[in-house]
């Protein structure tokens, strides 16, 4: 599952092996702390494994625009231990009848409540030990809540039904073993109004007529999946064909609404490249029998979701319109569409044992995307954009509250936080780090065995790294352990040494952390650390496992060079490594100093992005950093101007006294000044994805930070036209234009954002519109944008952006909001989204510290995956206060100057 940044797992279906074999399914590992018999009441949070799933058949009735659904299924039961009681999950069911069947004879079969997530089944006597059959027939609910479970969206004046199961969702689909390590095989038959298009994860070997308008369609049993990668749509698409790819000729087709095929042309050419890519590296061809890309109106919890043969994505990043056919977006398709369906050897044909390991799905299809993309277009410049990923990561993976990569998970809390950037970007960090050390080549067998080994099965990450090291041949495992099992980023500080003509680096570790970090456990790494250095021309690469708290790395001298003493010594060779170096502003001027060290443009975003990062540490005071951003902002990257920019957040309001606001306001104005003349406000047709993102970043400091009516006046005149008329206005900015103009604008622009926001049917635009009505300043403007979200005609789904997308300047104004109205707002809010309110007061000073406490505090333990977003909002506060006191005197000094 892609998260939208924040998100991507790819399982898949289509095979009768396990079906037909006399011999029972191996048992999945035992689960930690499961009972030896089934018990009366229901389980805590894993089934028992007494009885196990060998295949599942289910038959729903599904119209998009009711609001329930009913089904019947029939499970094929290996029954391990004979057993009076079955615990299944289900959540929202409505159970109508059950019985069982054993030897051809029916058993009468009582259902027990089991609360939100379990049912049971009594038997009118045990089921005996061997082959067993349950057949459940119910009823469902379709949600217009959530993008969870059955759920229902619009589209113009279409009505679709979808599905999303992870993590614990099927369970709303049918009664099931609704955990990853029950992997077997489906088979859905599915009854629809006649007129619409039905989609599952295995093509449709039946289609029929079924009576008064319906029709009933029989897809094809799946190869073995765990019940979160069985998916359908349901609804009046457009089937757009994509021909066929790979070593099997897979059929691909891209289902859009009414209307849009043509949005689809570029992924239609992009998919069977990707597909082959993809078959190239992992050595296995395509493991299903087709793959459907599917796209859907407005996804807000993720981006996209890798369901065995059926993949969903939100239409933003799927579709375009001719005039939405940038650089950018294509670059967006490749990298999501090279996730999602990674996922299908990565996830669905290996699938994790537990969500604790779900790292070994998302961890690997970031790192596959950026691989895959680069493949598929090098100037899309993904490597740049992945080093500036990872370094953000470690920003949150530097709070005492972060998680690790391999975080037990005891509790449905643990599975909501499973899906962070620890998961996704750490993951693919750490992976990445492993690669470079091991040699790409001996990575890629190492991955090539893992396959082989667990193809249809499950693994843990213990699975994984054994076959890594048998493939590469060389065992990394208490290496990367050592990363996955704790949390925390490393911080590496390099000294030179040279003597008589020798020359070594003297490296020390130790745990990275913010000012303000108190009581953080001692921690060690085994790191692979790489060095680049140089003198005049030449230079050389080694590397050293830094094991211990500290360690040498010998640097060969290099042939032709006067003197064994390098003059330059970068870490992190190739912009690789999951740890963060310690630089002095010397250092940051020598390595980025324009043409003078050849350090490569992903090299240059890992120099920037760790002096960053030393500022949160106080190693490296804030003006002295500050200080390095005009001459960054002239580096030939727009990927190191992109991390100049990310240096002057340290100038948000929040952090920065009020006094201090117009010296501020006119640095950024005179810095980005230049820049703004260059970019303009509009893109061109000769831009670059990466120009893209570094326009959009230059515009949205501009806007937040500045304060020139010159330099922001074109915003509005933008912003006017495109309300007129959207063909006047690259749709990629236009979000930036509008939020810009809010910021300064009135109660008459609200108001025309209001009225077109009502009317509005393409999602795409409307989301556009809510962006631009979340941006205003004036607090009364502010409070009505976020009031709107209440509104009853204001979808839960689409007005996300109304209460999170809100201006850094409004944050009182929204805090206030939430204190006023959290009841009605948790009550509308799409479940999977209401954790994130518990970050939304993001404040730098102890009295907002406290009240934030005392609000959230006792209101936290009610919502799934709350407790977690709250300690860590908790946390950054407190450190913002601890950096904000230690950098007052460097910024002062430094804001003095301008």
């Amino acid at each position: 599952m892609k998260r939208g940044a924040t998100l991507a797992i790819l399982l898949a279906a289509a095979a009768l092996l396990l079906a037909c074999s006399a011999t029972p399914p191996a048992p999945p590992p035992p689960h930690e702390g499961a009972p030896s018999t089934i018990a009366a009441s229901p389980p805590a949070l894993r089934l028992p494994t007494t009885v196990l799933p060998v295949k599942q058949s289910a038959t729903l009735s599904l119209a998009p625009e009711a609001d329930t659904f009913d089904g019947s299924t029939d499970i094929e039961l290996d029954v391990r231990q004979a057993t009076p009681l079955l615990w299944l999950n289900a959540t929202e069911l409505t159970v109508r009848e059950a019985w069982a069947e054993v030897g051809g004879a029916r058993l009468a079969t009582r259902v027990i409540a089991g609360g939100e997530d379990f049912v049971g089944f009594a038997f009118e006597r045990p089921l005996p030990v061997g082959r067993a059959r349950l057949h459940v027939a119910y009823g469902g609910k379709v949600t217009a809540k959530d993008d969870r479970g059955v759920f229902r969206m619009k589209e113009g004046a279409s009505t679709f039904l979808f599905t999303q199961f992870e993590t614990t969702e099927a369970r709303r689909a049918f009664p099931c073993f609704d955990e990853p390590s029950f992997k077997h095989p489906w088979q859905l038959t599915l009854r629809a109004p006649a007129s619409q298009v039905v989609l599952s994860n295995t093509p449709a070997v039946e289609d029929k007529p079924d009576g008064a308008g319906w029709k009933s369609l029989r897809f094809a049993e799946t190869r073995p999946l765990p019940a979160y990668l069985v998916a359908f749509a349901v609804g009046p698409f457009e089937l757009v064909d994509a021909g066929r790819a790979g070593k099997k000729g897979t059929p691909l087709r891209i289902a859009v609404p009414p209307g849009k095929a043509a949005h689809a042309d570029f992924a239609r050419a992009a998919l069977p490249k990707i597909v082959g890519l993809l078959e190239d590296y992992f050595g296995i061809p395509y493991p299903y029998e087709k793959l459907d890309l599917v796209s859907v109106p407005n996804l807000v919890s993720f981006g996209a979701m890798e369901n065995a043969g059926l993949i969903t994505f939100t239409s933003g990043v799927l579709l375009a319109e001719p005039k939405e056919d940038t650089p950018a977006y294509r670059d967006r398709v490749v990298l999501y569409v090279a996730h999602e369906v990674a996922h299908h050897w990565f996830g669905n044909l290996v699938t994790t044992a537990w969500w604790d390991d779900i790292w070994l799905n998302e961890g690997f299809a970031t790192w596959m995307e950026v691989k895959i993309t680069q493949r598929f277009d090098p100037a899309f410049g993904e490597d740049q954009a992945e080093a500036a990923a990872f370094s953000a990561v470690m920003s949150e993976d530097g709070l005492l509250s972060a998680r690790k990569v391999r975080q037990p998970v005891v509790s449905k809390d643990d599975i909501a936080n499973a899906f962070d950037g620890i998961t996704y970007q750490k993951g693919g960090a750490v992976l990445g780090m492993f690669e470079a050390w091991l040699g790409p080549d001996a990575f890629q067998k190492g991955v090539r065995h893992y396959l082989e080994k667990f193809a249809d099965d499950n693994a843990t990450s213990a699975d994984f790294l054994t076959a890594l090291g048998e493939g590469a041949g060389q065992d990394v495992s208490a290496a990367m352990s050592t990363f996955l099992d704790q949390p925390g980023v490393p911080l590496v500080t390099p000294q030179l040494v040279c003597d008589a003509g020798v020359a070594r680096l003297a490296l020390k570790q130790e745990r990275n952390l913010p000012i303000g970090s108190q009581g953080a456990a001692a921690a060690l790494w085994h790191i692979p650390v790489c060095a680049r250095y140089g003198t005049g021309a030449a230079s050389g690469r080694a590397c050293v496992m830094l094991r211990e708290a500290t360690g040498d790395l010998p640097l060969p001298r290099l042939p032709a060079a006067k003197s064994g003493c390098p003059d330059w010594v970068m870490l992190k060779e190739g912009g690789h490594g999951y740890y963060r170096v310690t630089h002095t502003a010397r250092d940051l001027q020598t390595l980025l100093a324009p043409g003078k060290v050849p350090l490569t443009p992903r090299e240059r975003v890992v120099v920037v992005s760790d002096g960053n990062a030393l500022v949160s540490s106080g190693k490296l005071p804030l003006g002295d950093a500050l200080a390095t951003v005009p001459a960054l902002l002239e580096d030939r990257s727009p990927f190191v101007q992109t991390a100049a920019v990310n240096l002057m957040s340290w100038l948000q309001p929040t952090f920065v006294e009020p006094a201090l606001h117009p010296k501020v306001a006119r640095f950024v104005n005179r810095t980005l000044a230049p820049r703004v003349k260059e970019l303009g406000w509009r893109p061109r047709r000769e831009d670059s994805s990466e120009v893209g993102r570094l326009r959009l970043e230059v515009l949205g400091m501009l806007s937040t930070l500045g304060d020139d009516p010159k330099l922001v006046a074109p915003a509005t005149q933008l912003a006017e036209r495109w309300l007129d008329d959207p063909s006047a206005l690259e749709p990629e900015v236009a979000e930036t234009v509008l939020r810009t103009a809010a910021a300064r604008g009135d109660r008459r622009l609200f108001d025309r954002l209001v009225t077109l926001v009502k009317a509005e049917r393409d999602t795409k635009r409307r989301n556009r519109l809510l962006a631009g009505l979340a941006g205003f300043r004036d607090p009364a403007l502010a409070r009505a944008s976020l009031a709107l979200y209440l509104a009853d005609d204001t979808d839960a789904r689409d007005g996300t952006a109304l209460l999170f997308g809100q201006d850094l300047h409004s944050r009182q104004v929204t805090w206030d909001f939430v204190k006023e109205n959290y009841d009605a707002l948790i009550t509308k809010l799409p479940d999977v989204m209401q954790p994130a309110l518990f970050s939304v007061a993001d404040f730098c000073d102890e009295a907002h510290l406290a009240e934030v406490r005392s609000f959230f505090g006792a209101r936290a333990g009610k919502v799934t995956g709350a407790p977690r977003q709250l300690a860590q909002a908790v946390e950054k506060s407190s450190l913002c206060i601890a950096q904000k006191a230690a950098h007052r005197a460097s910024l002062e000094k430094f804001l003095a100057r301008q």
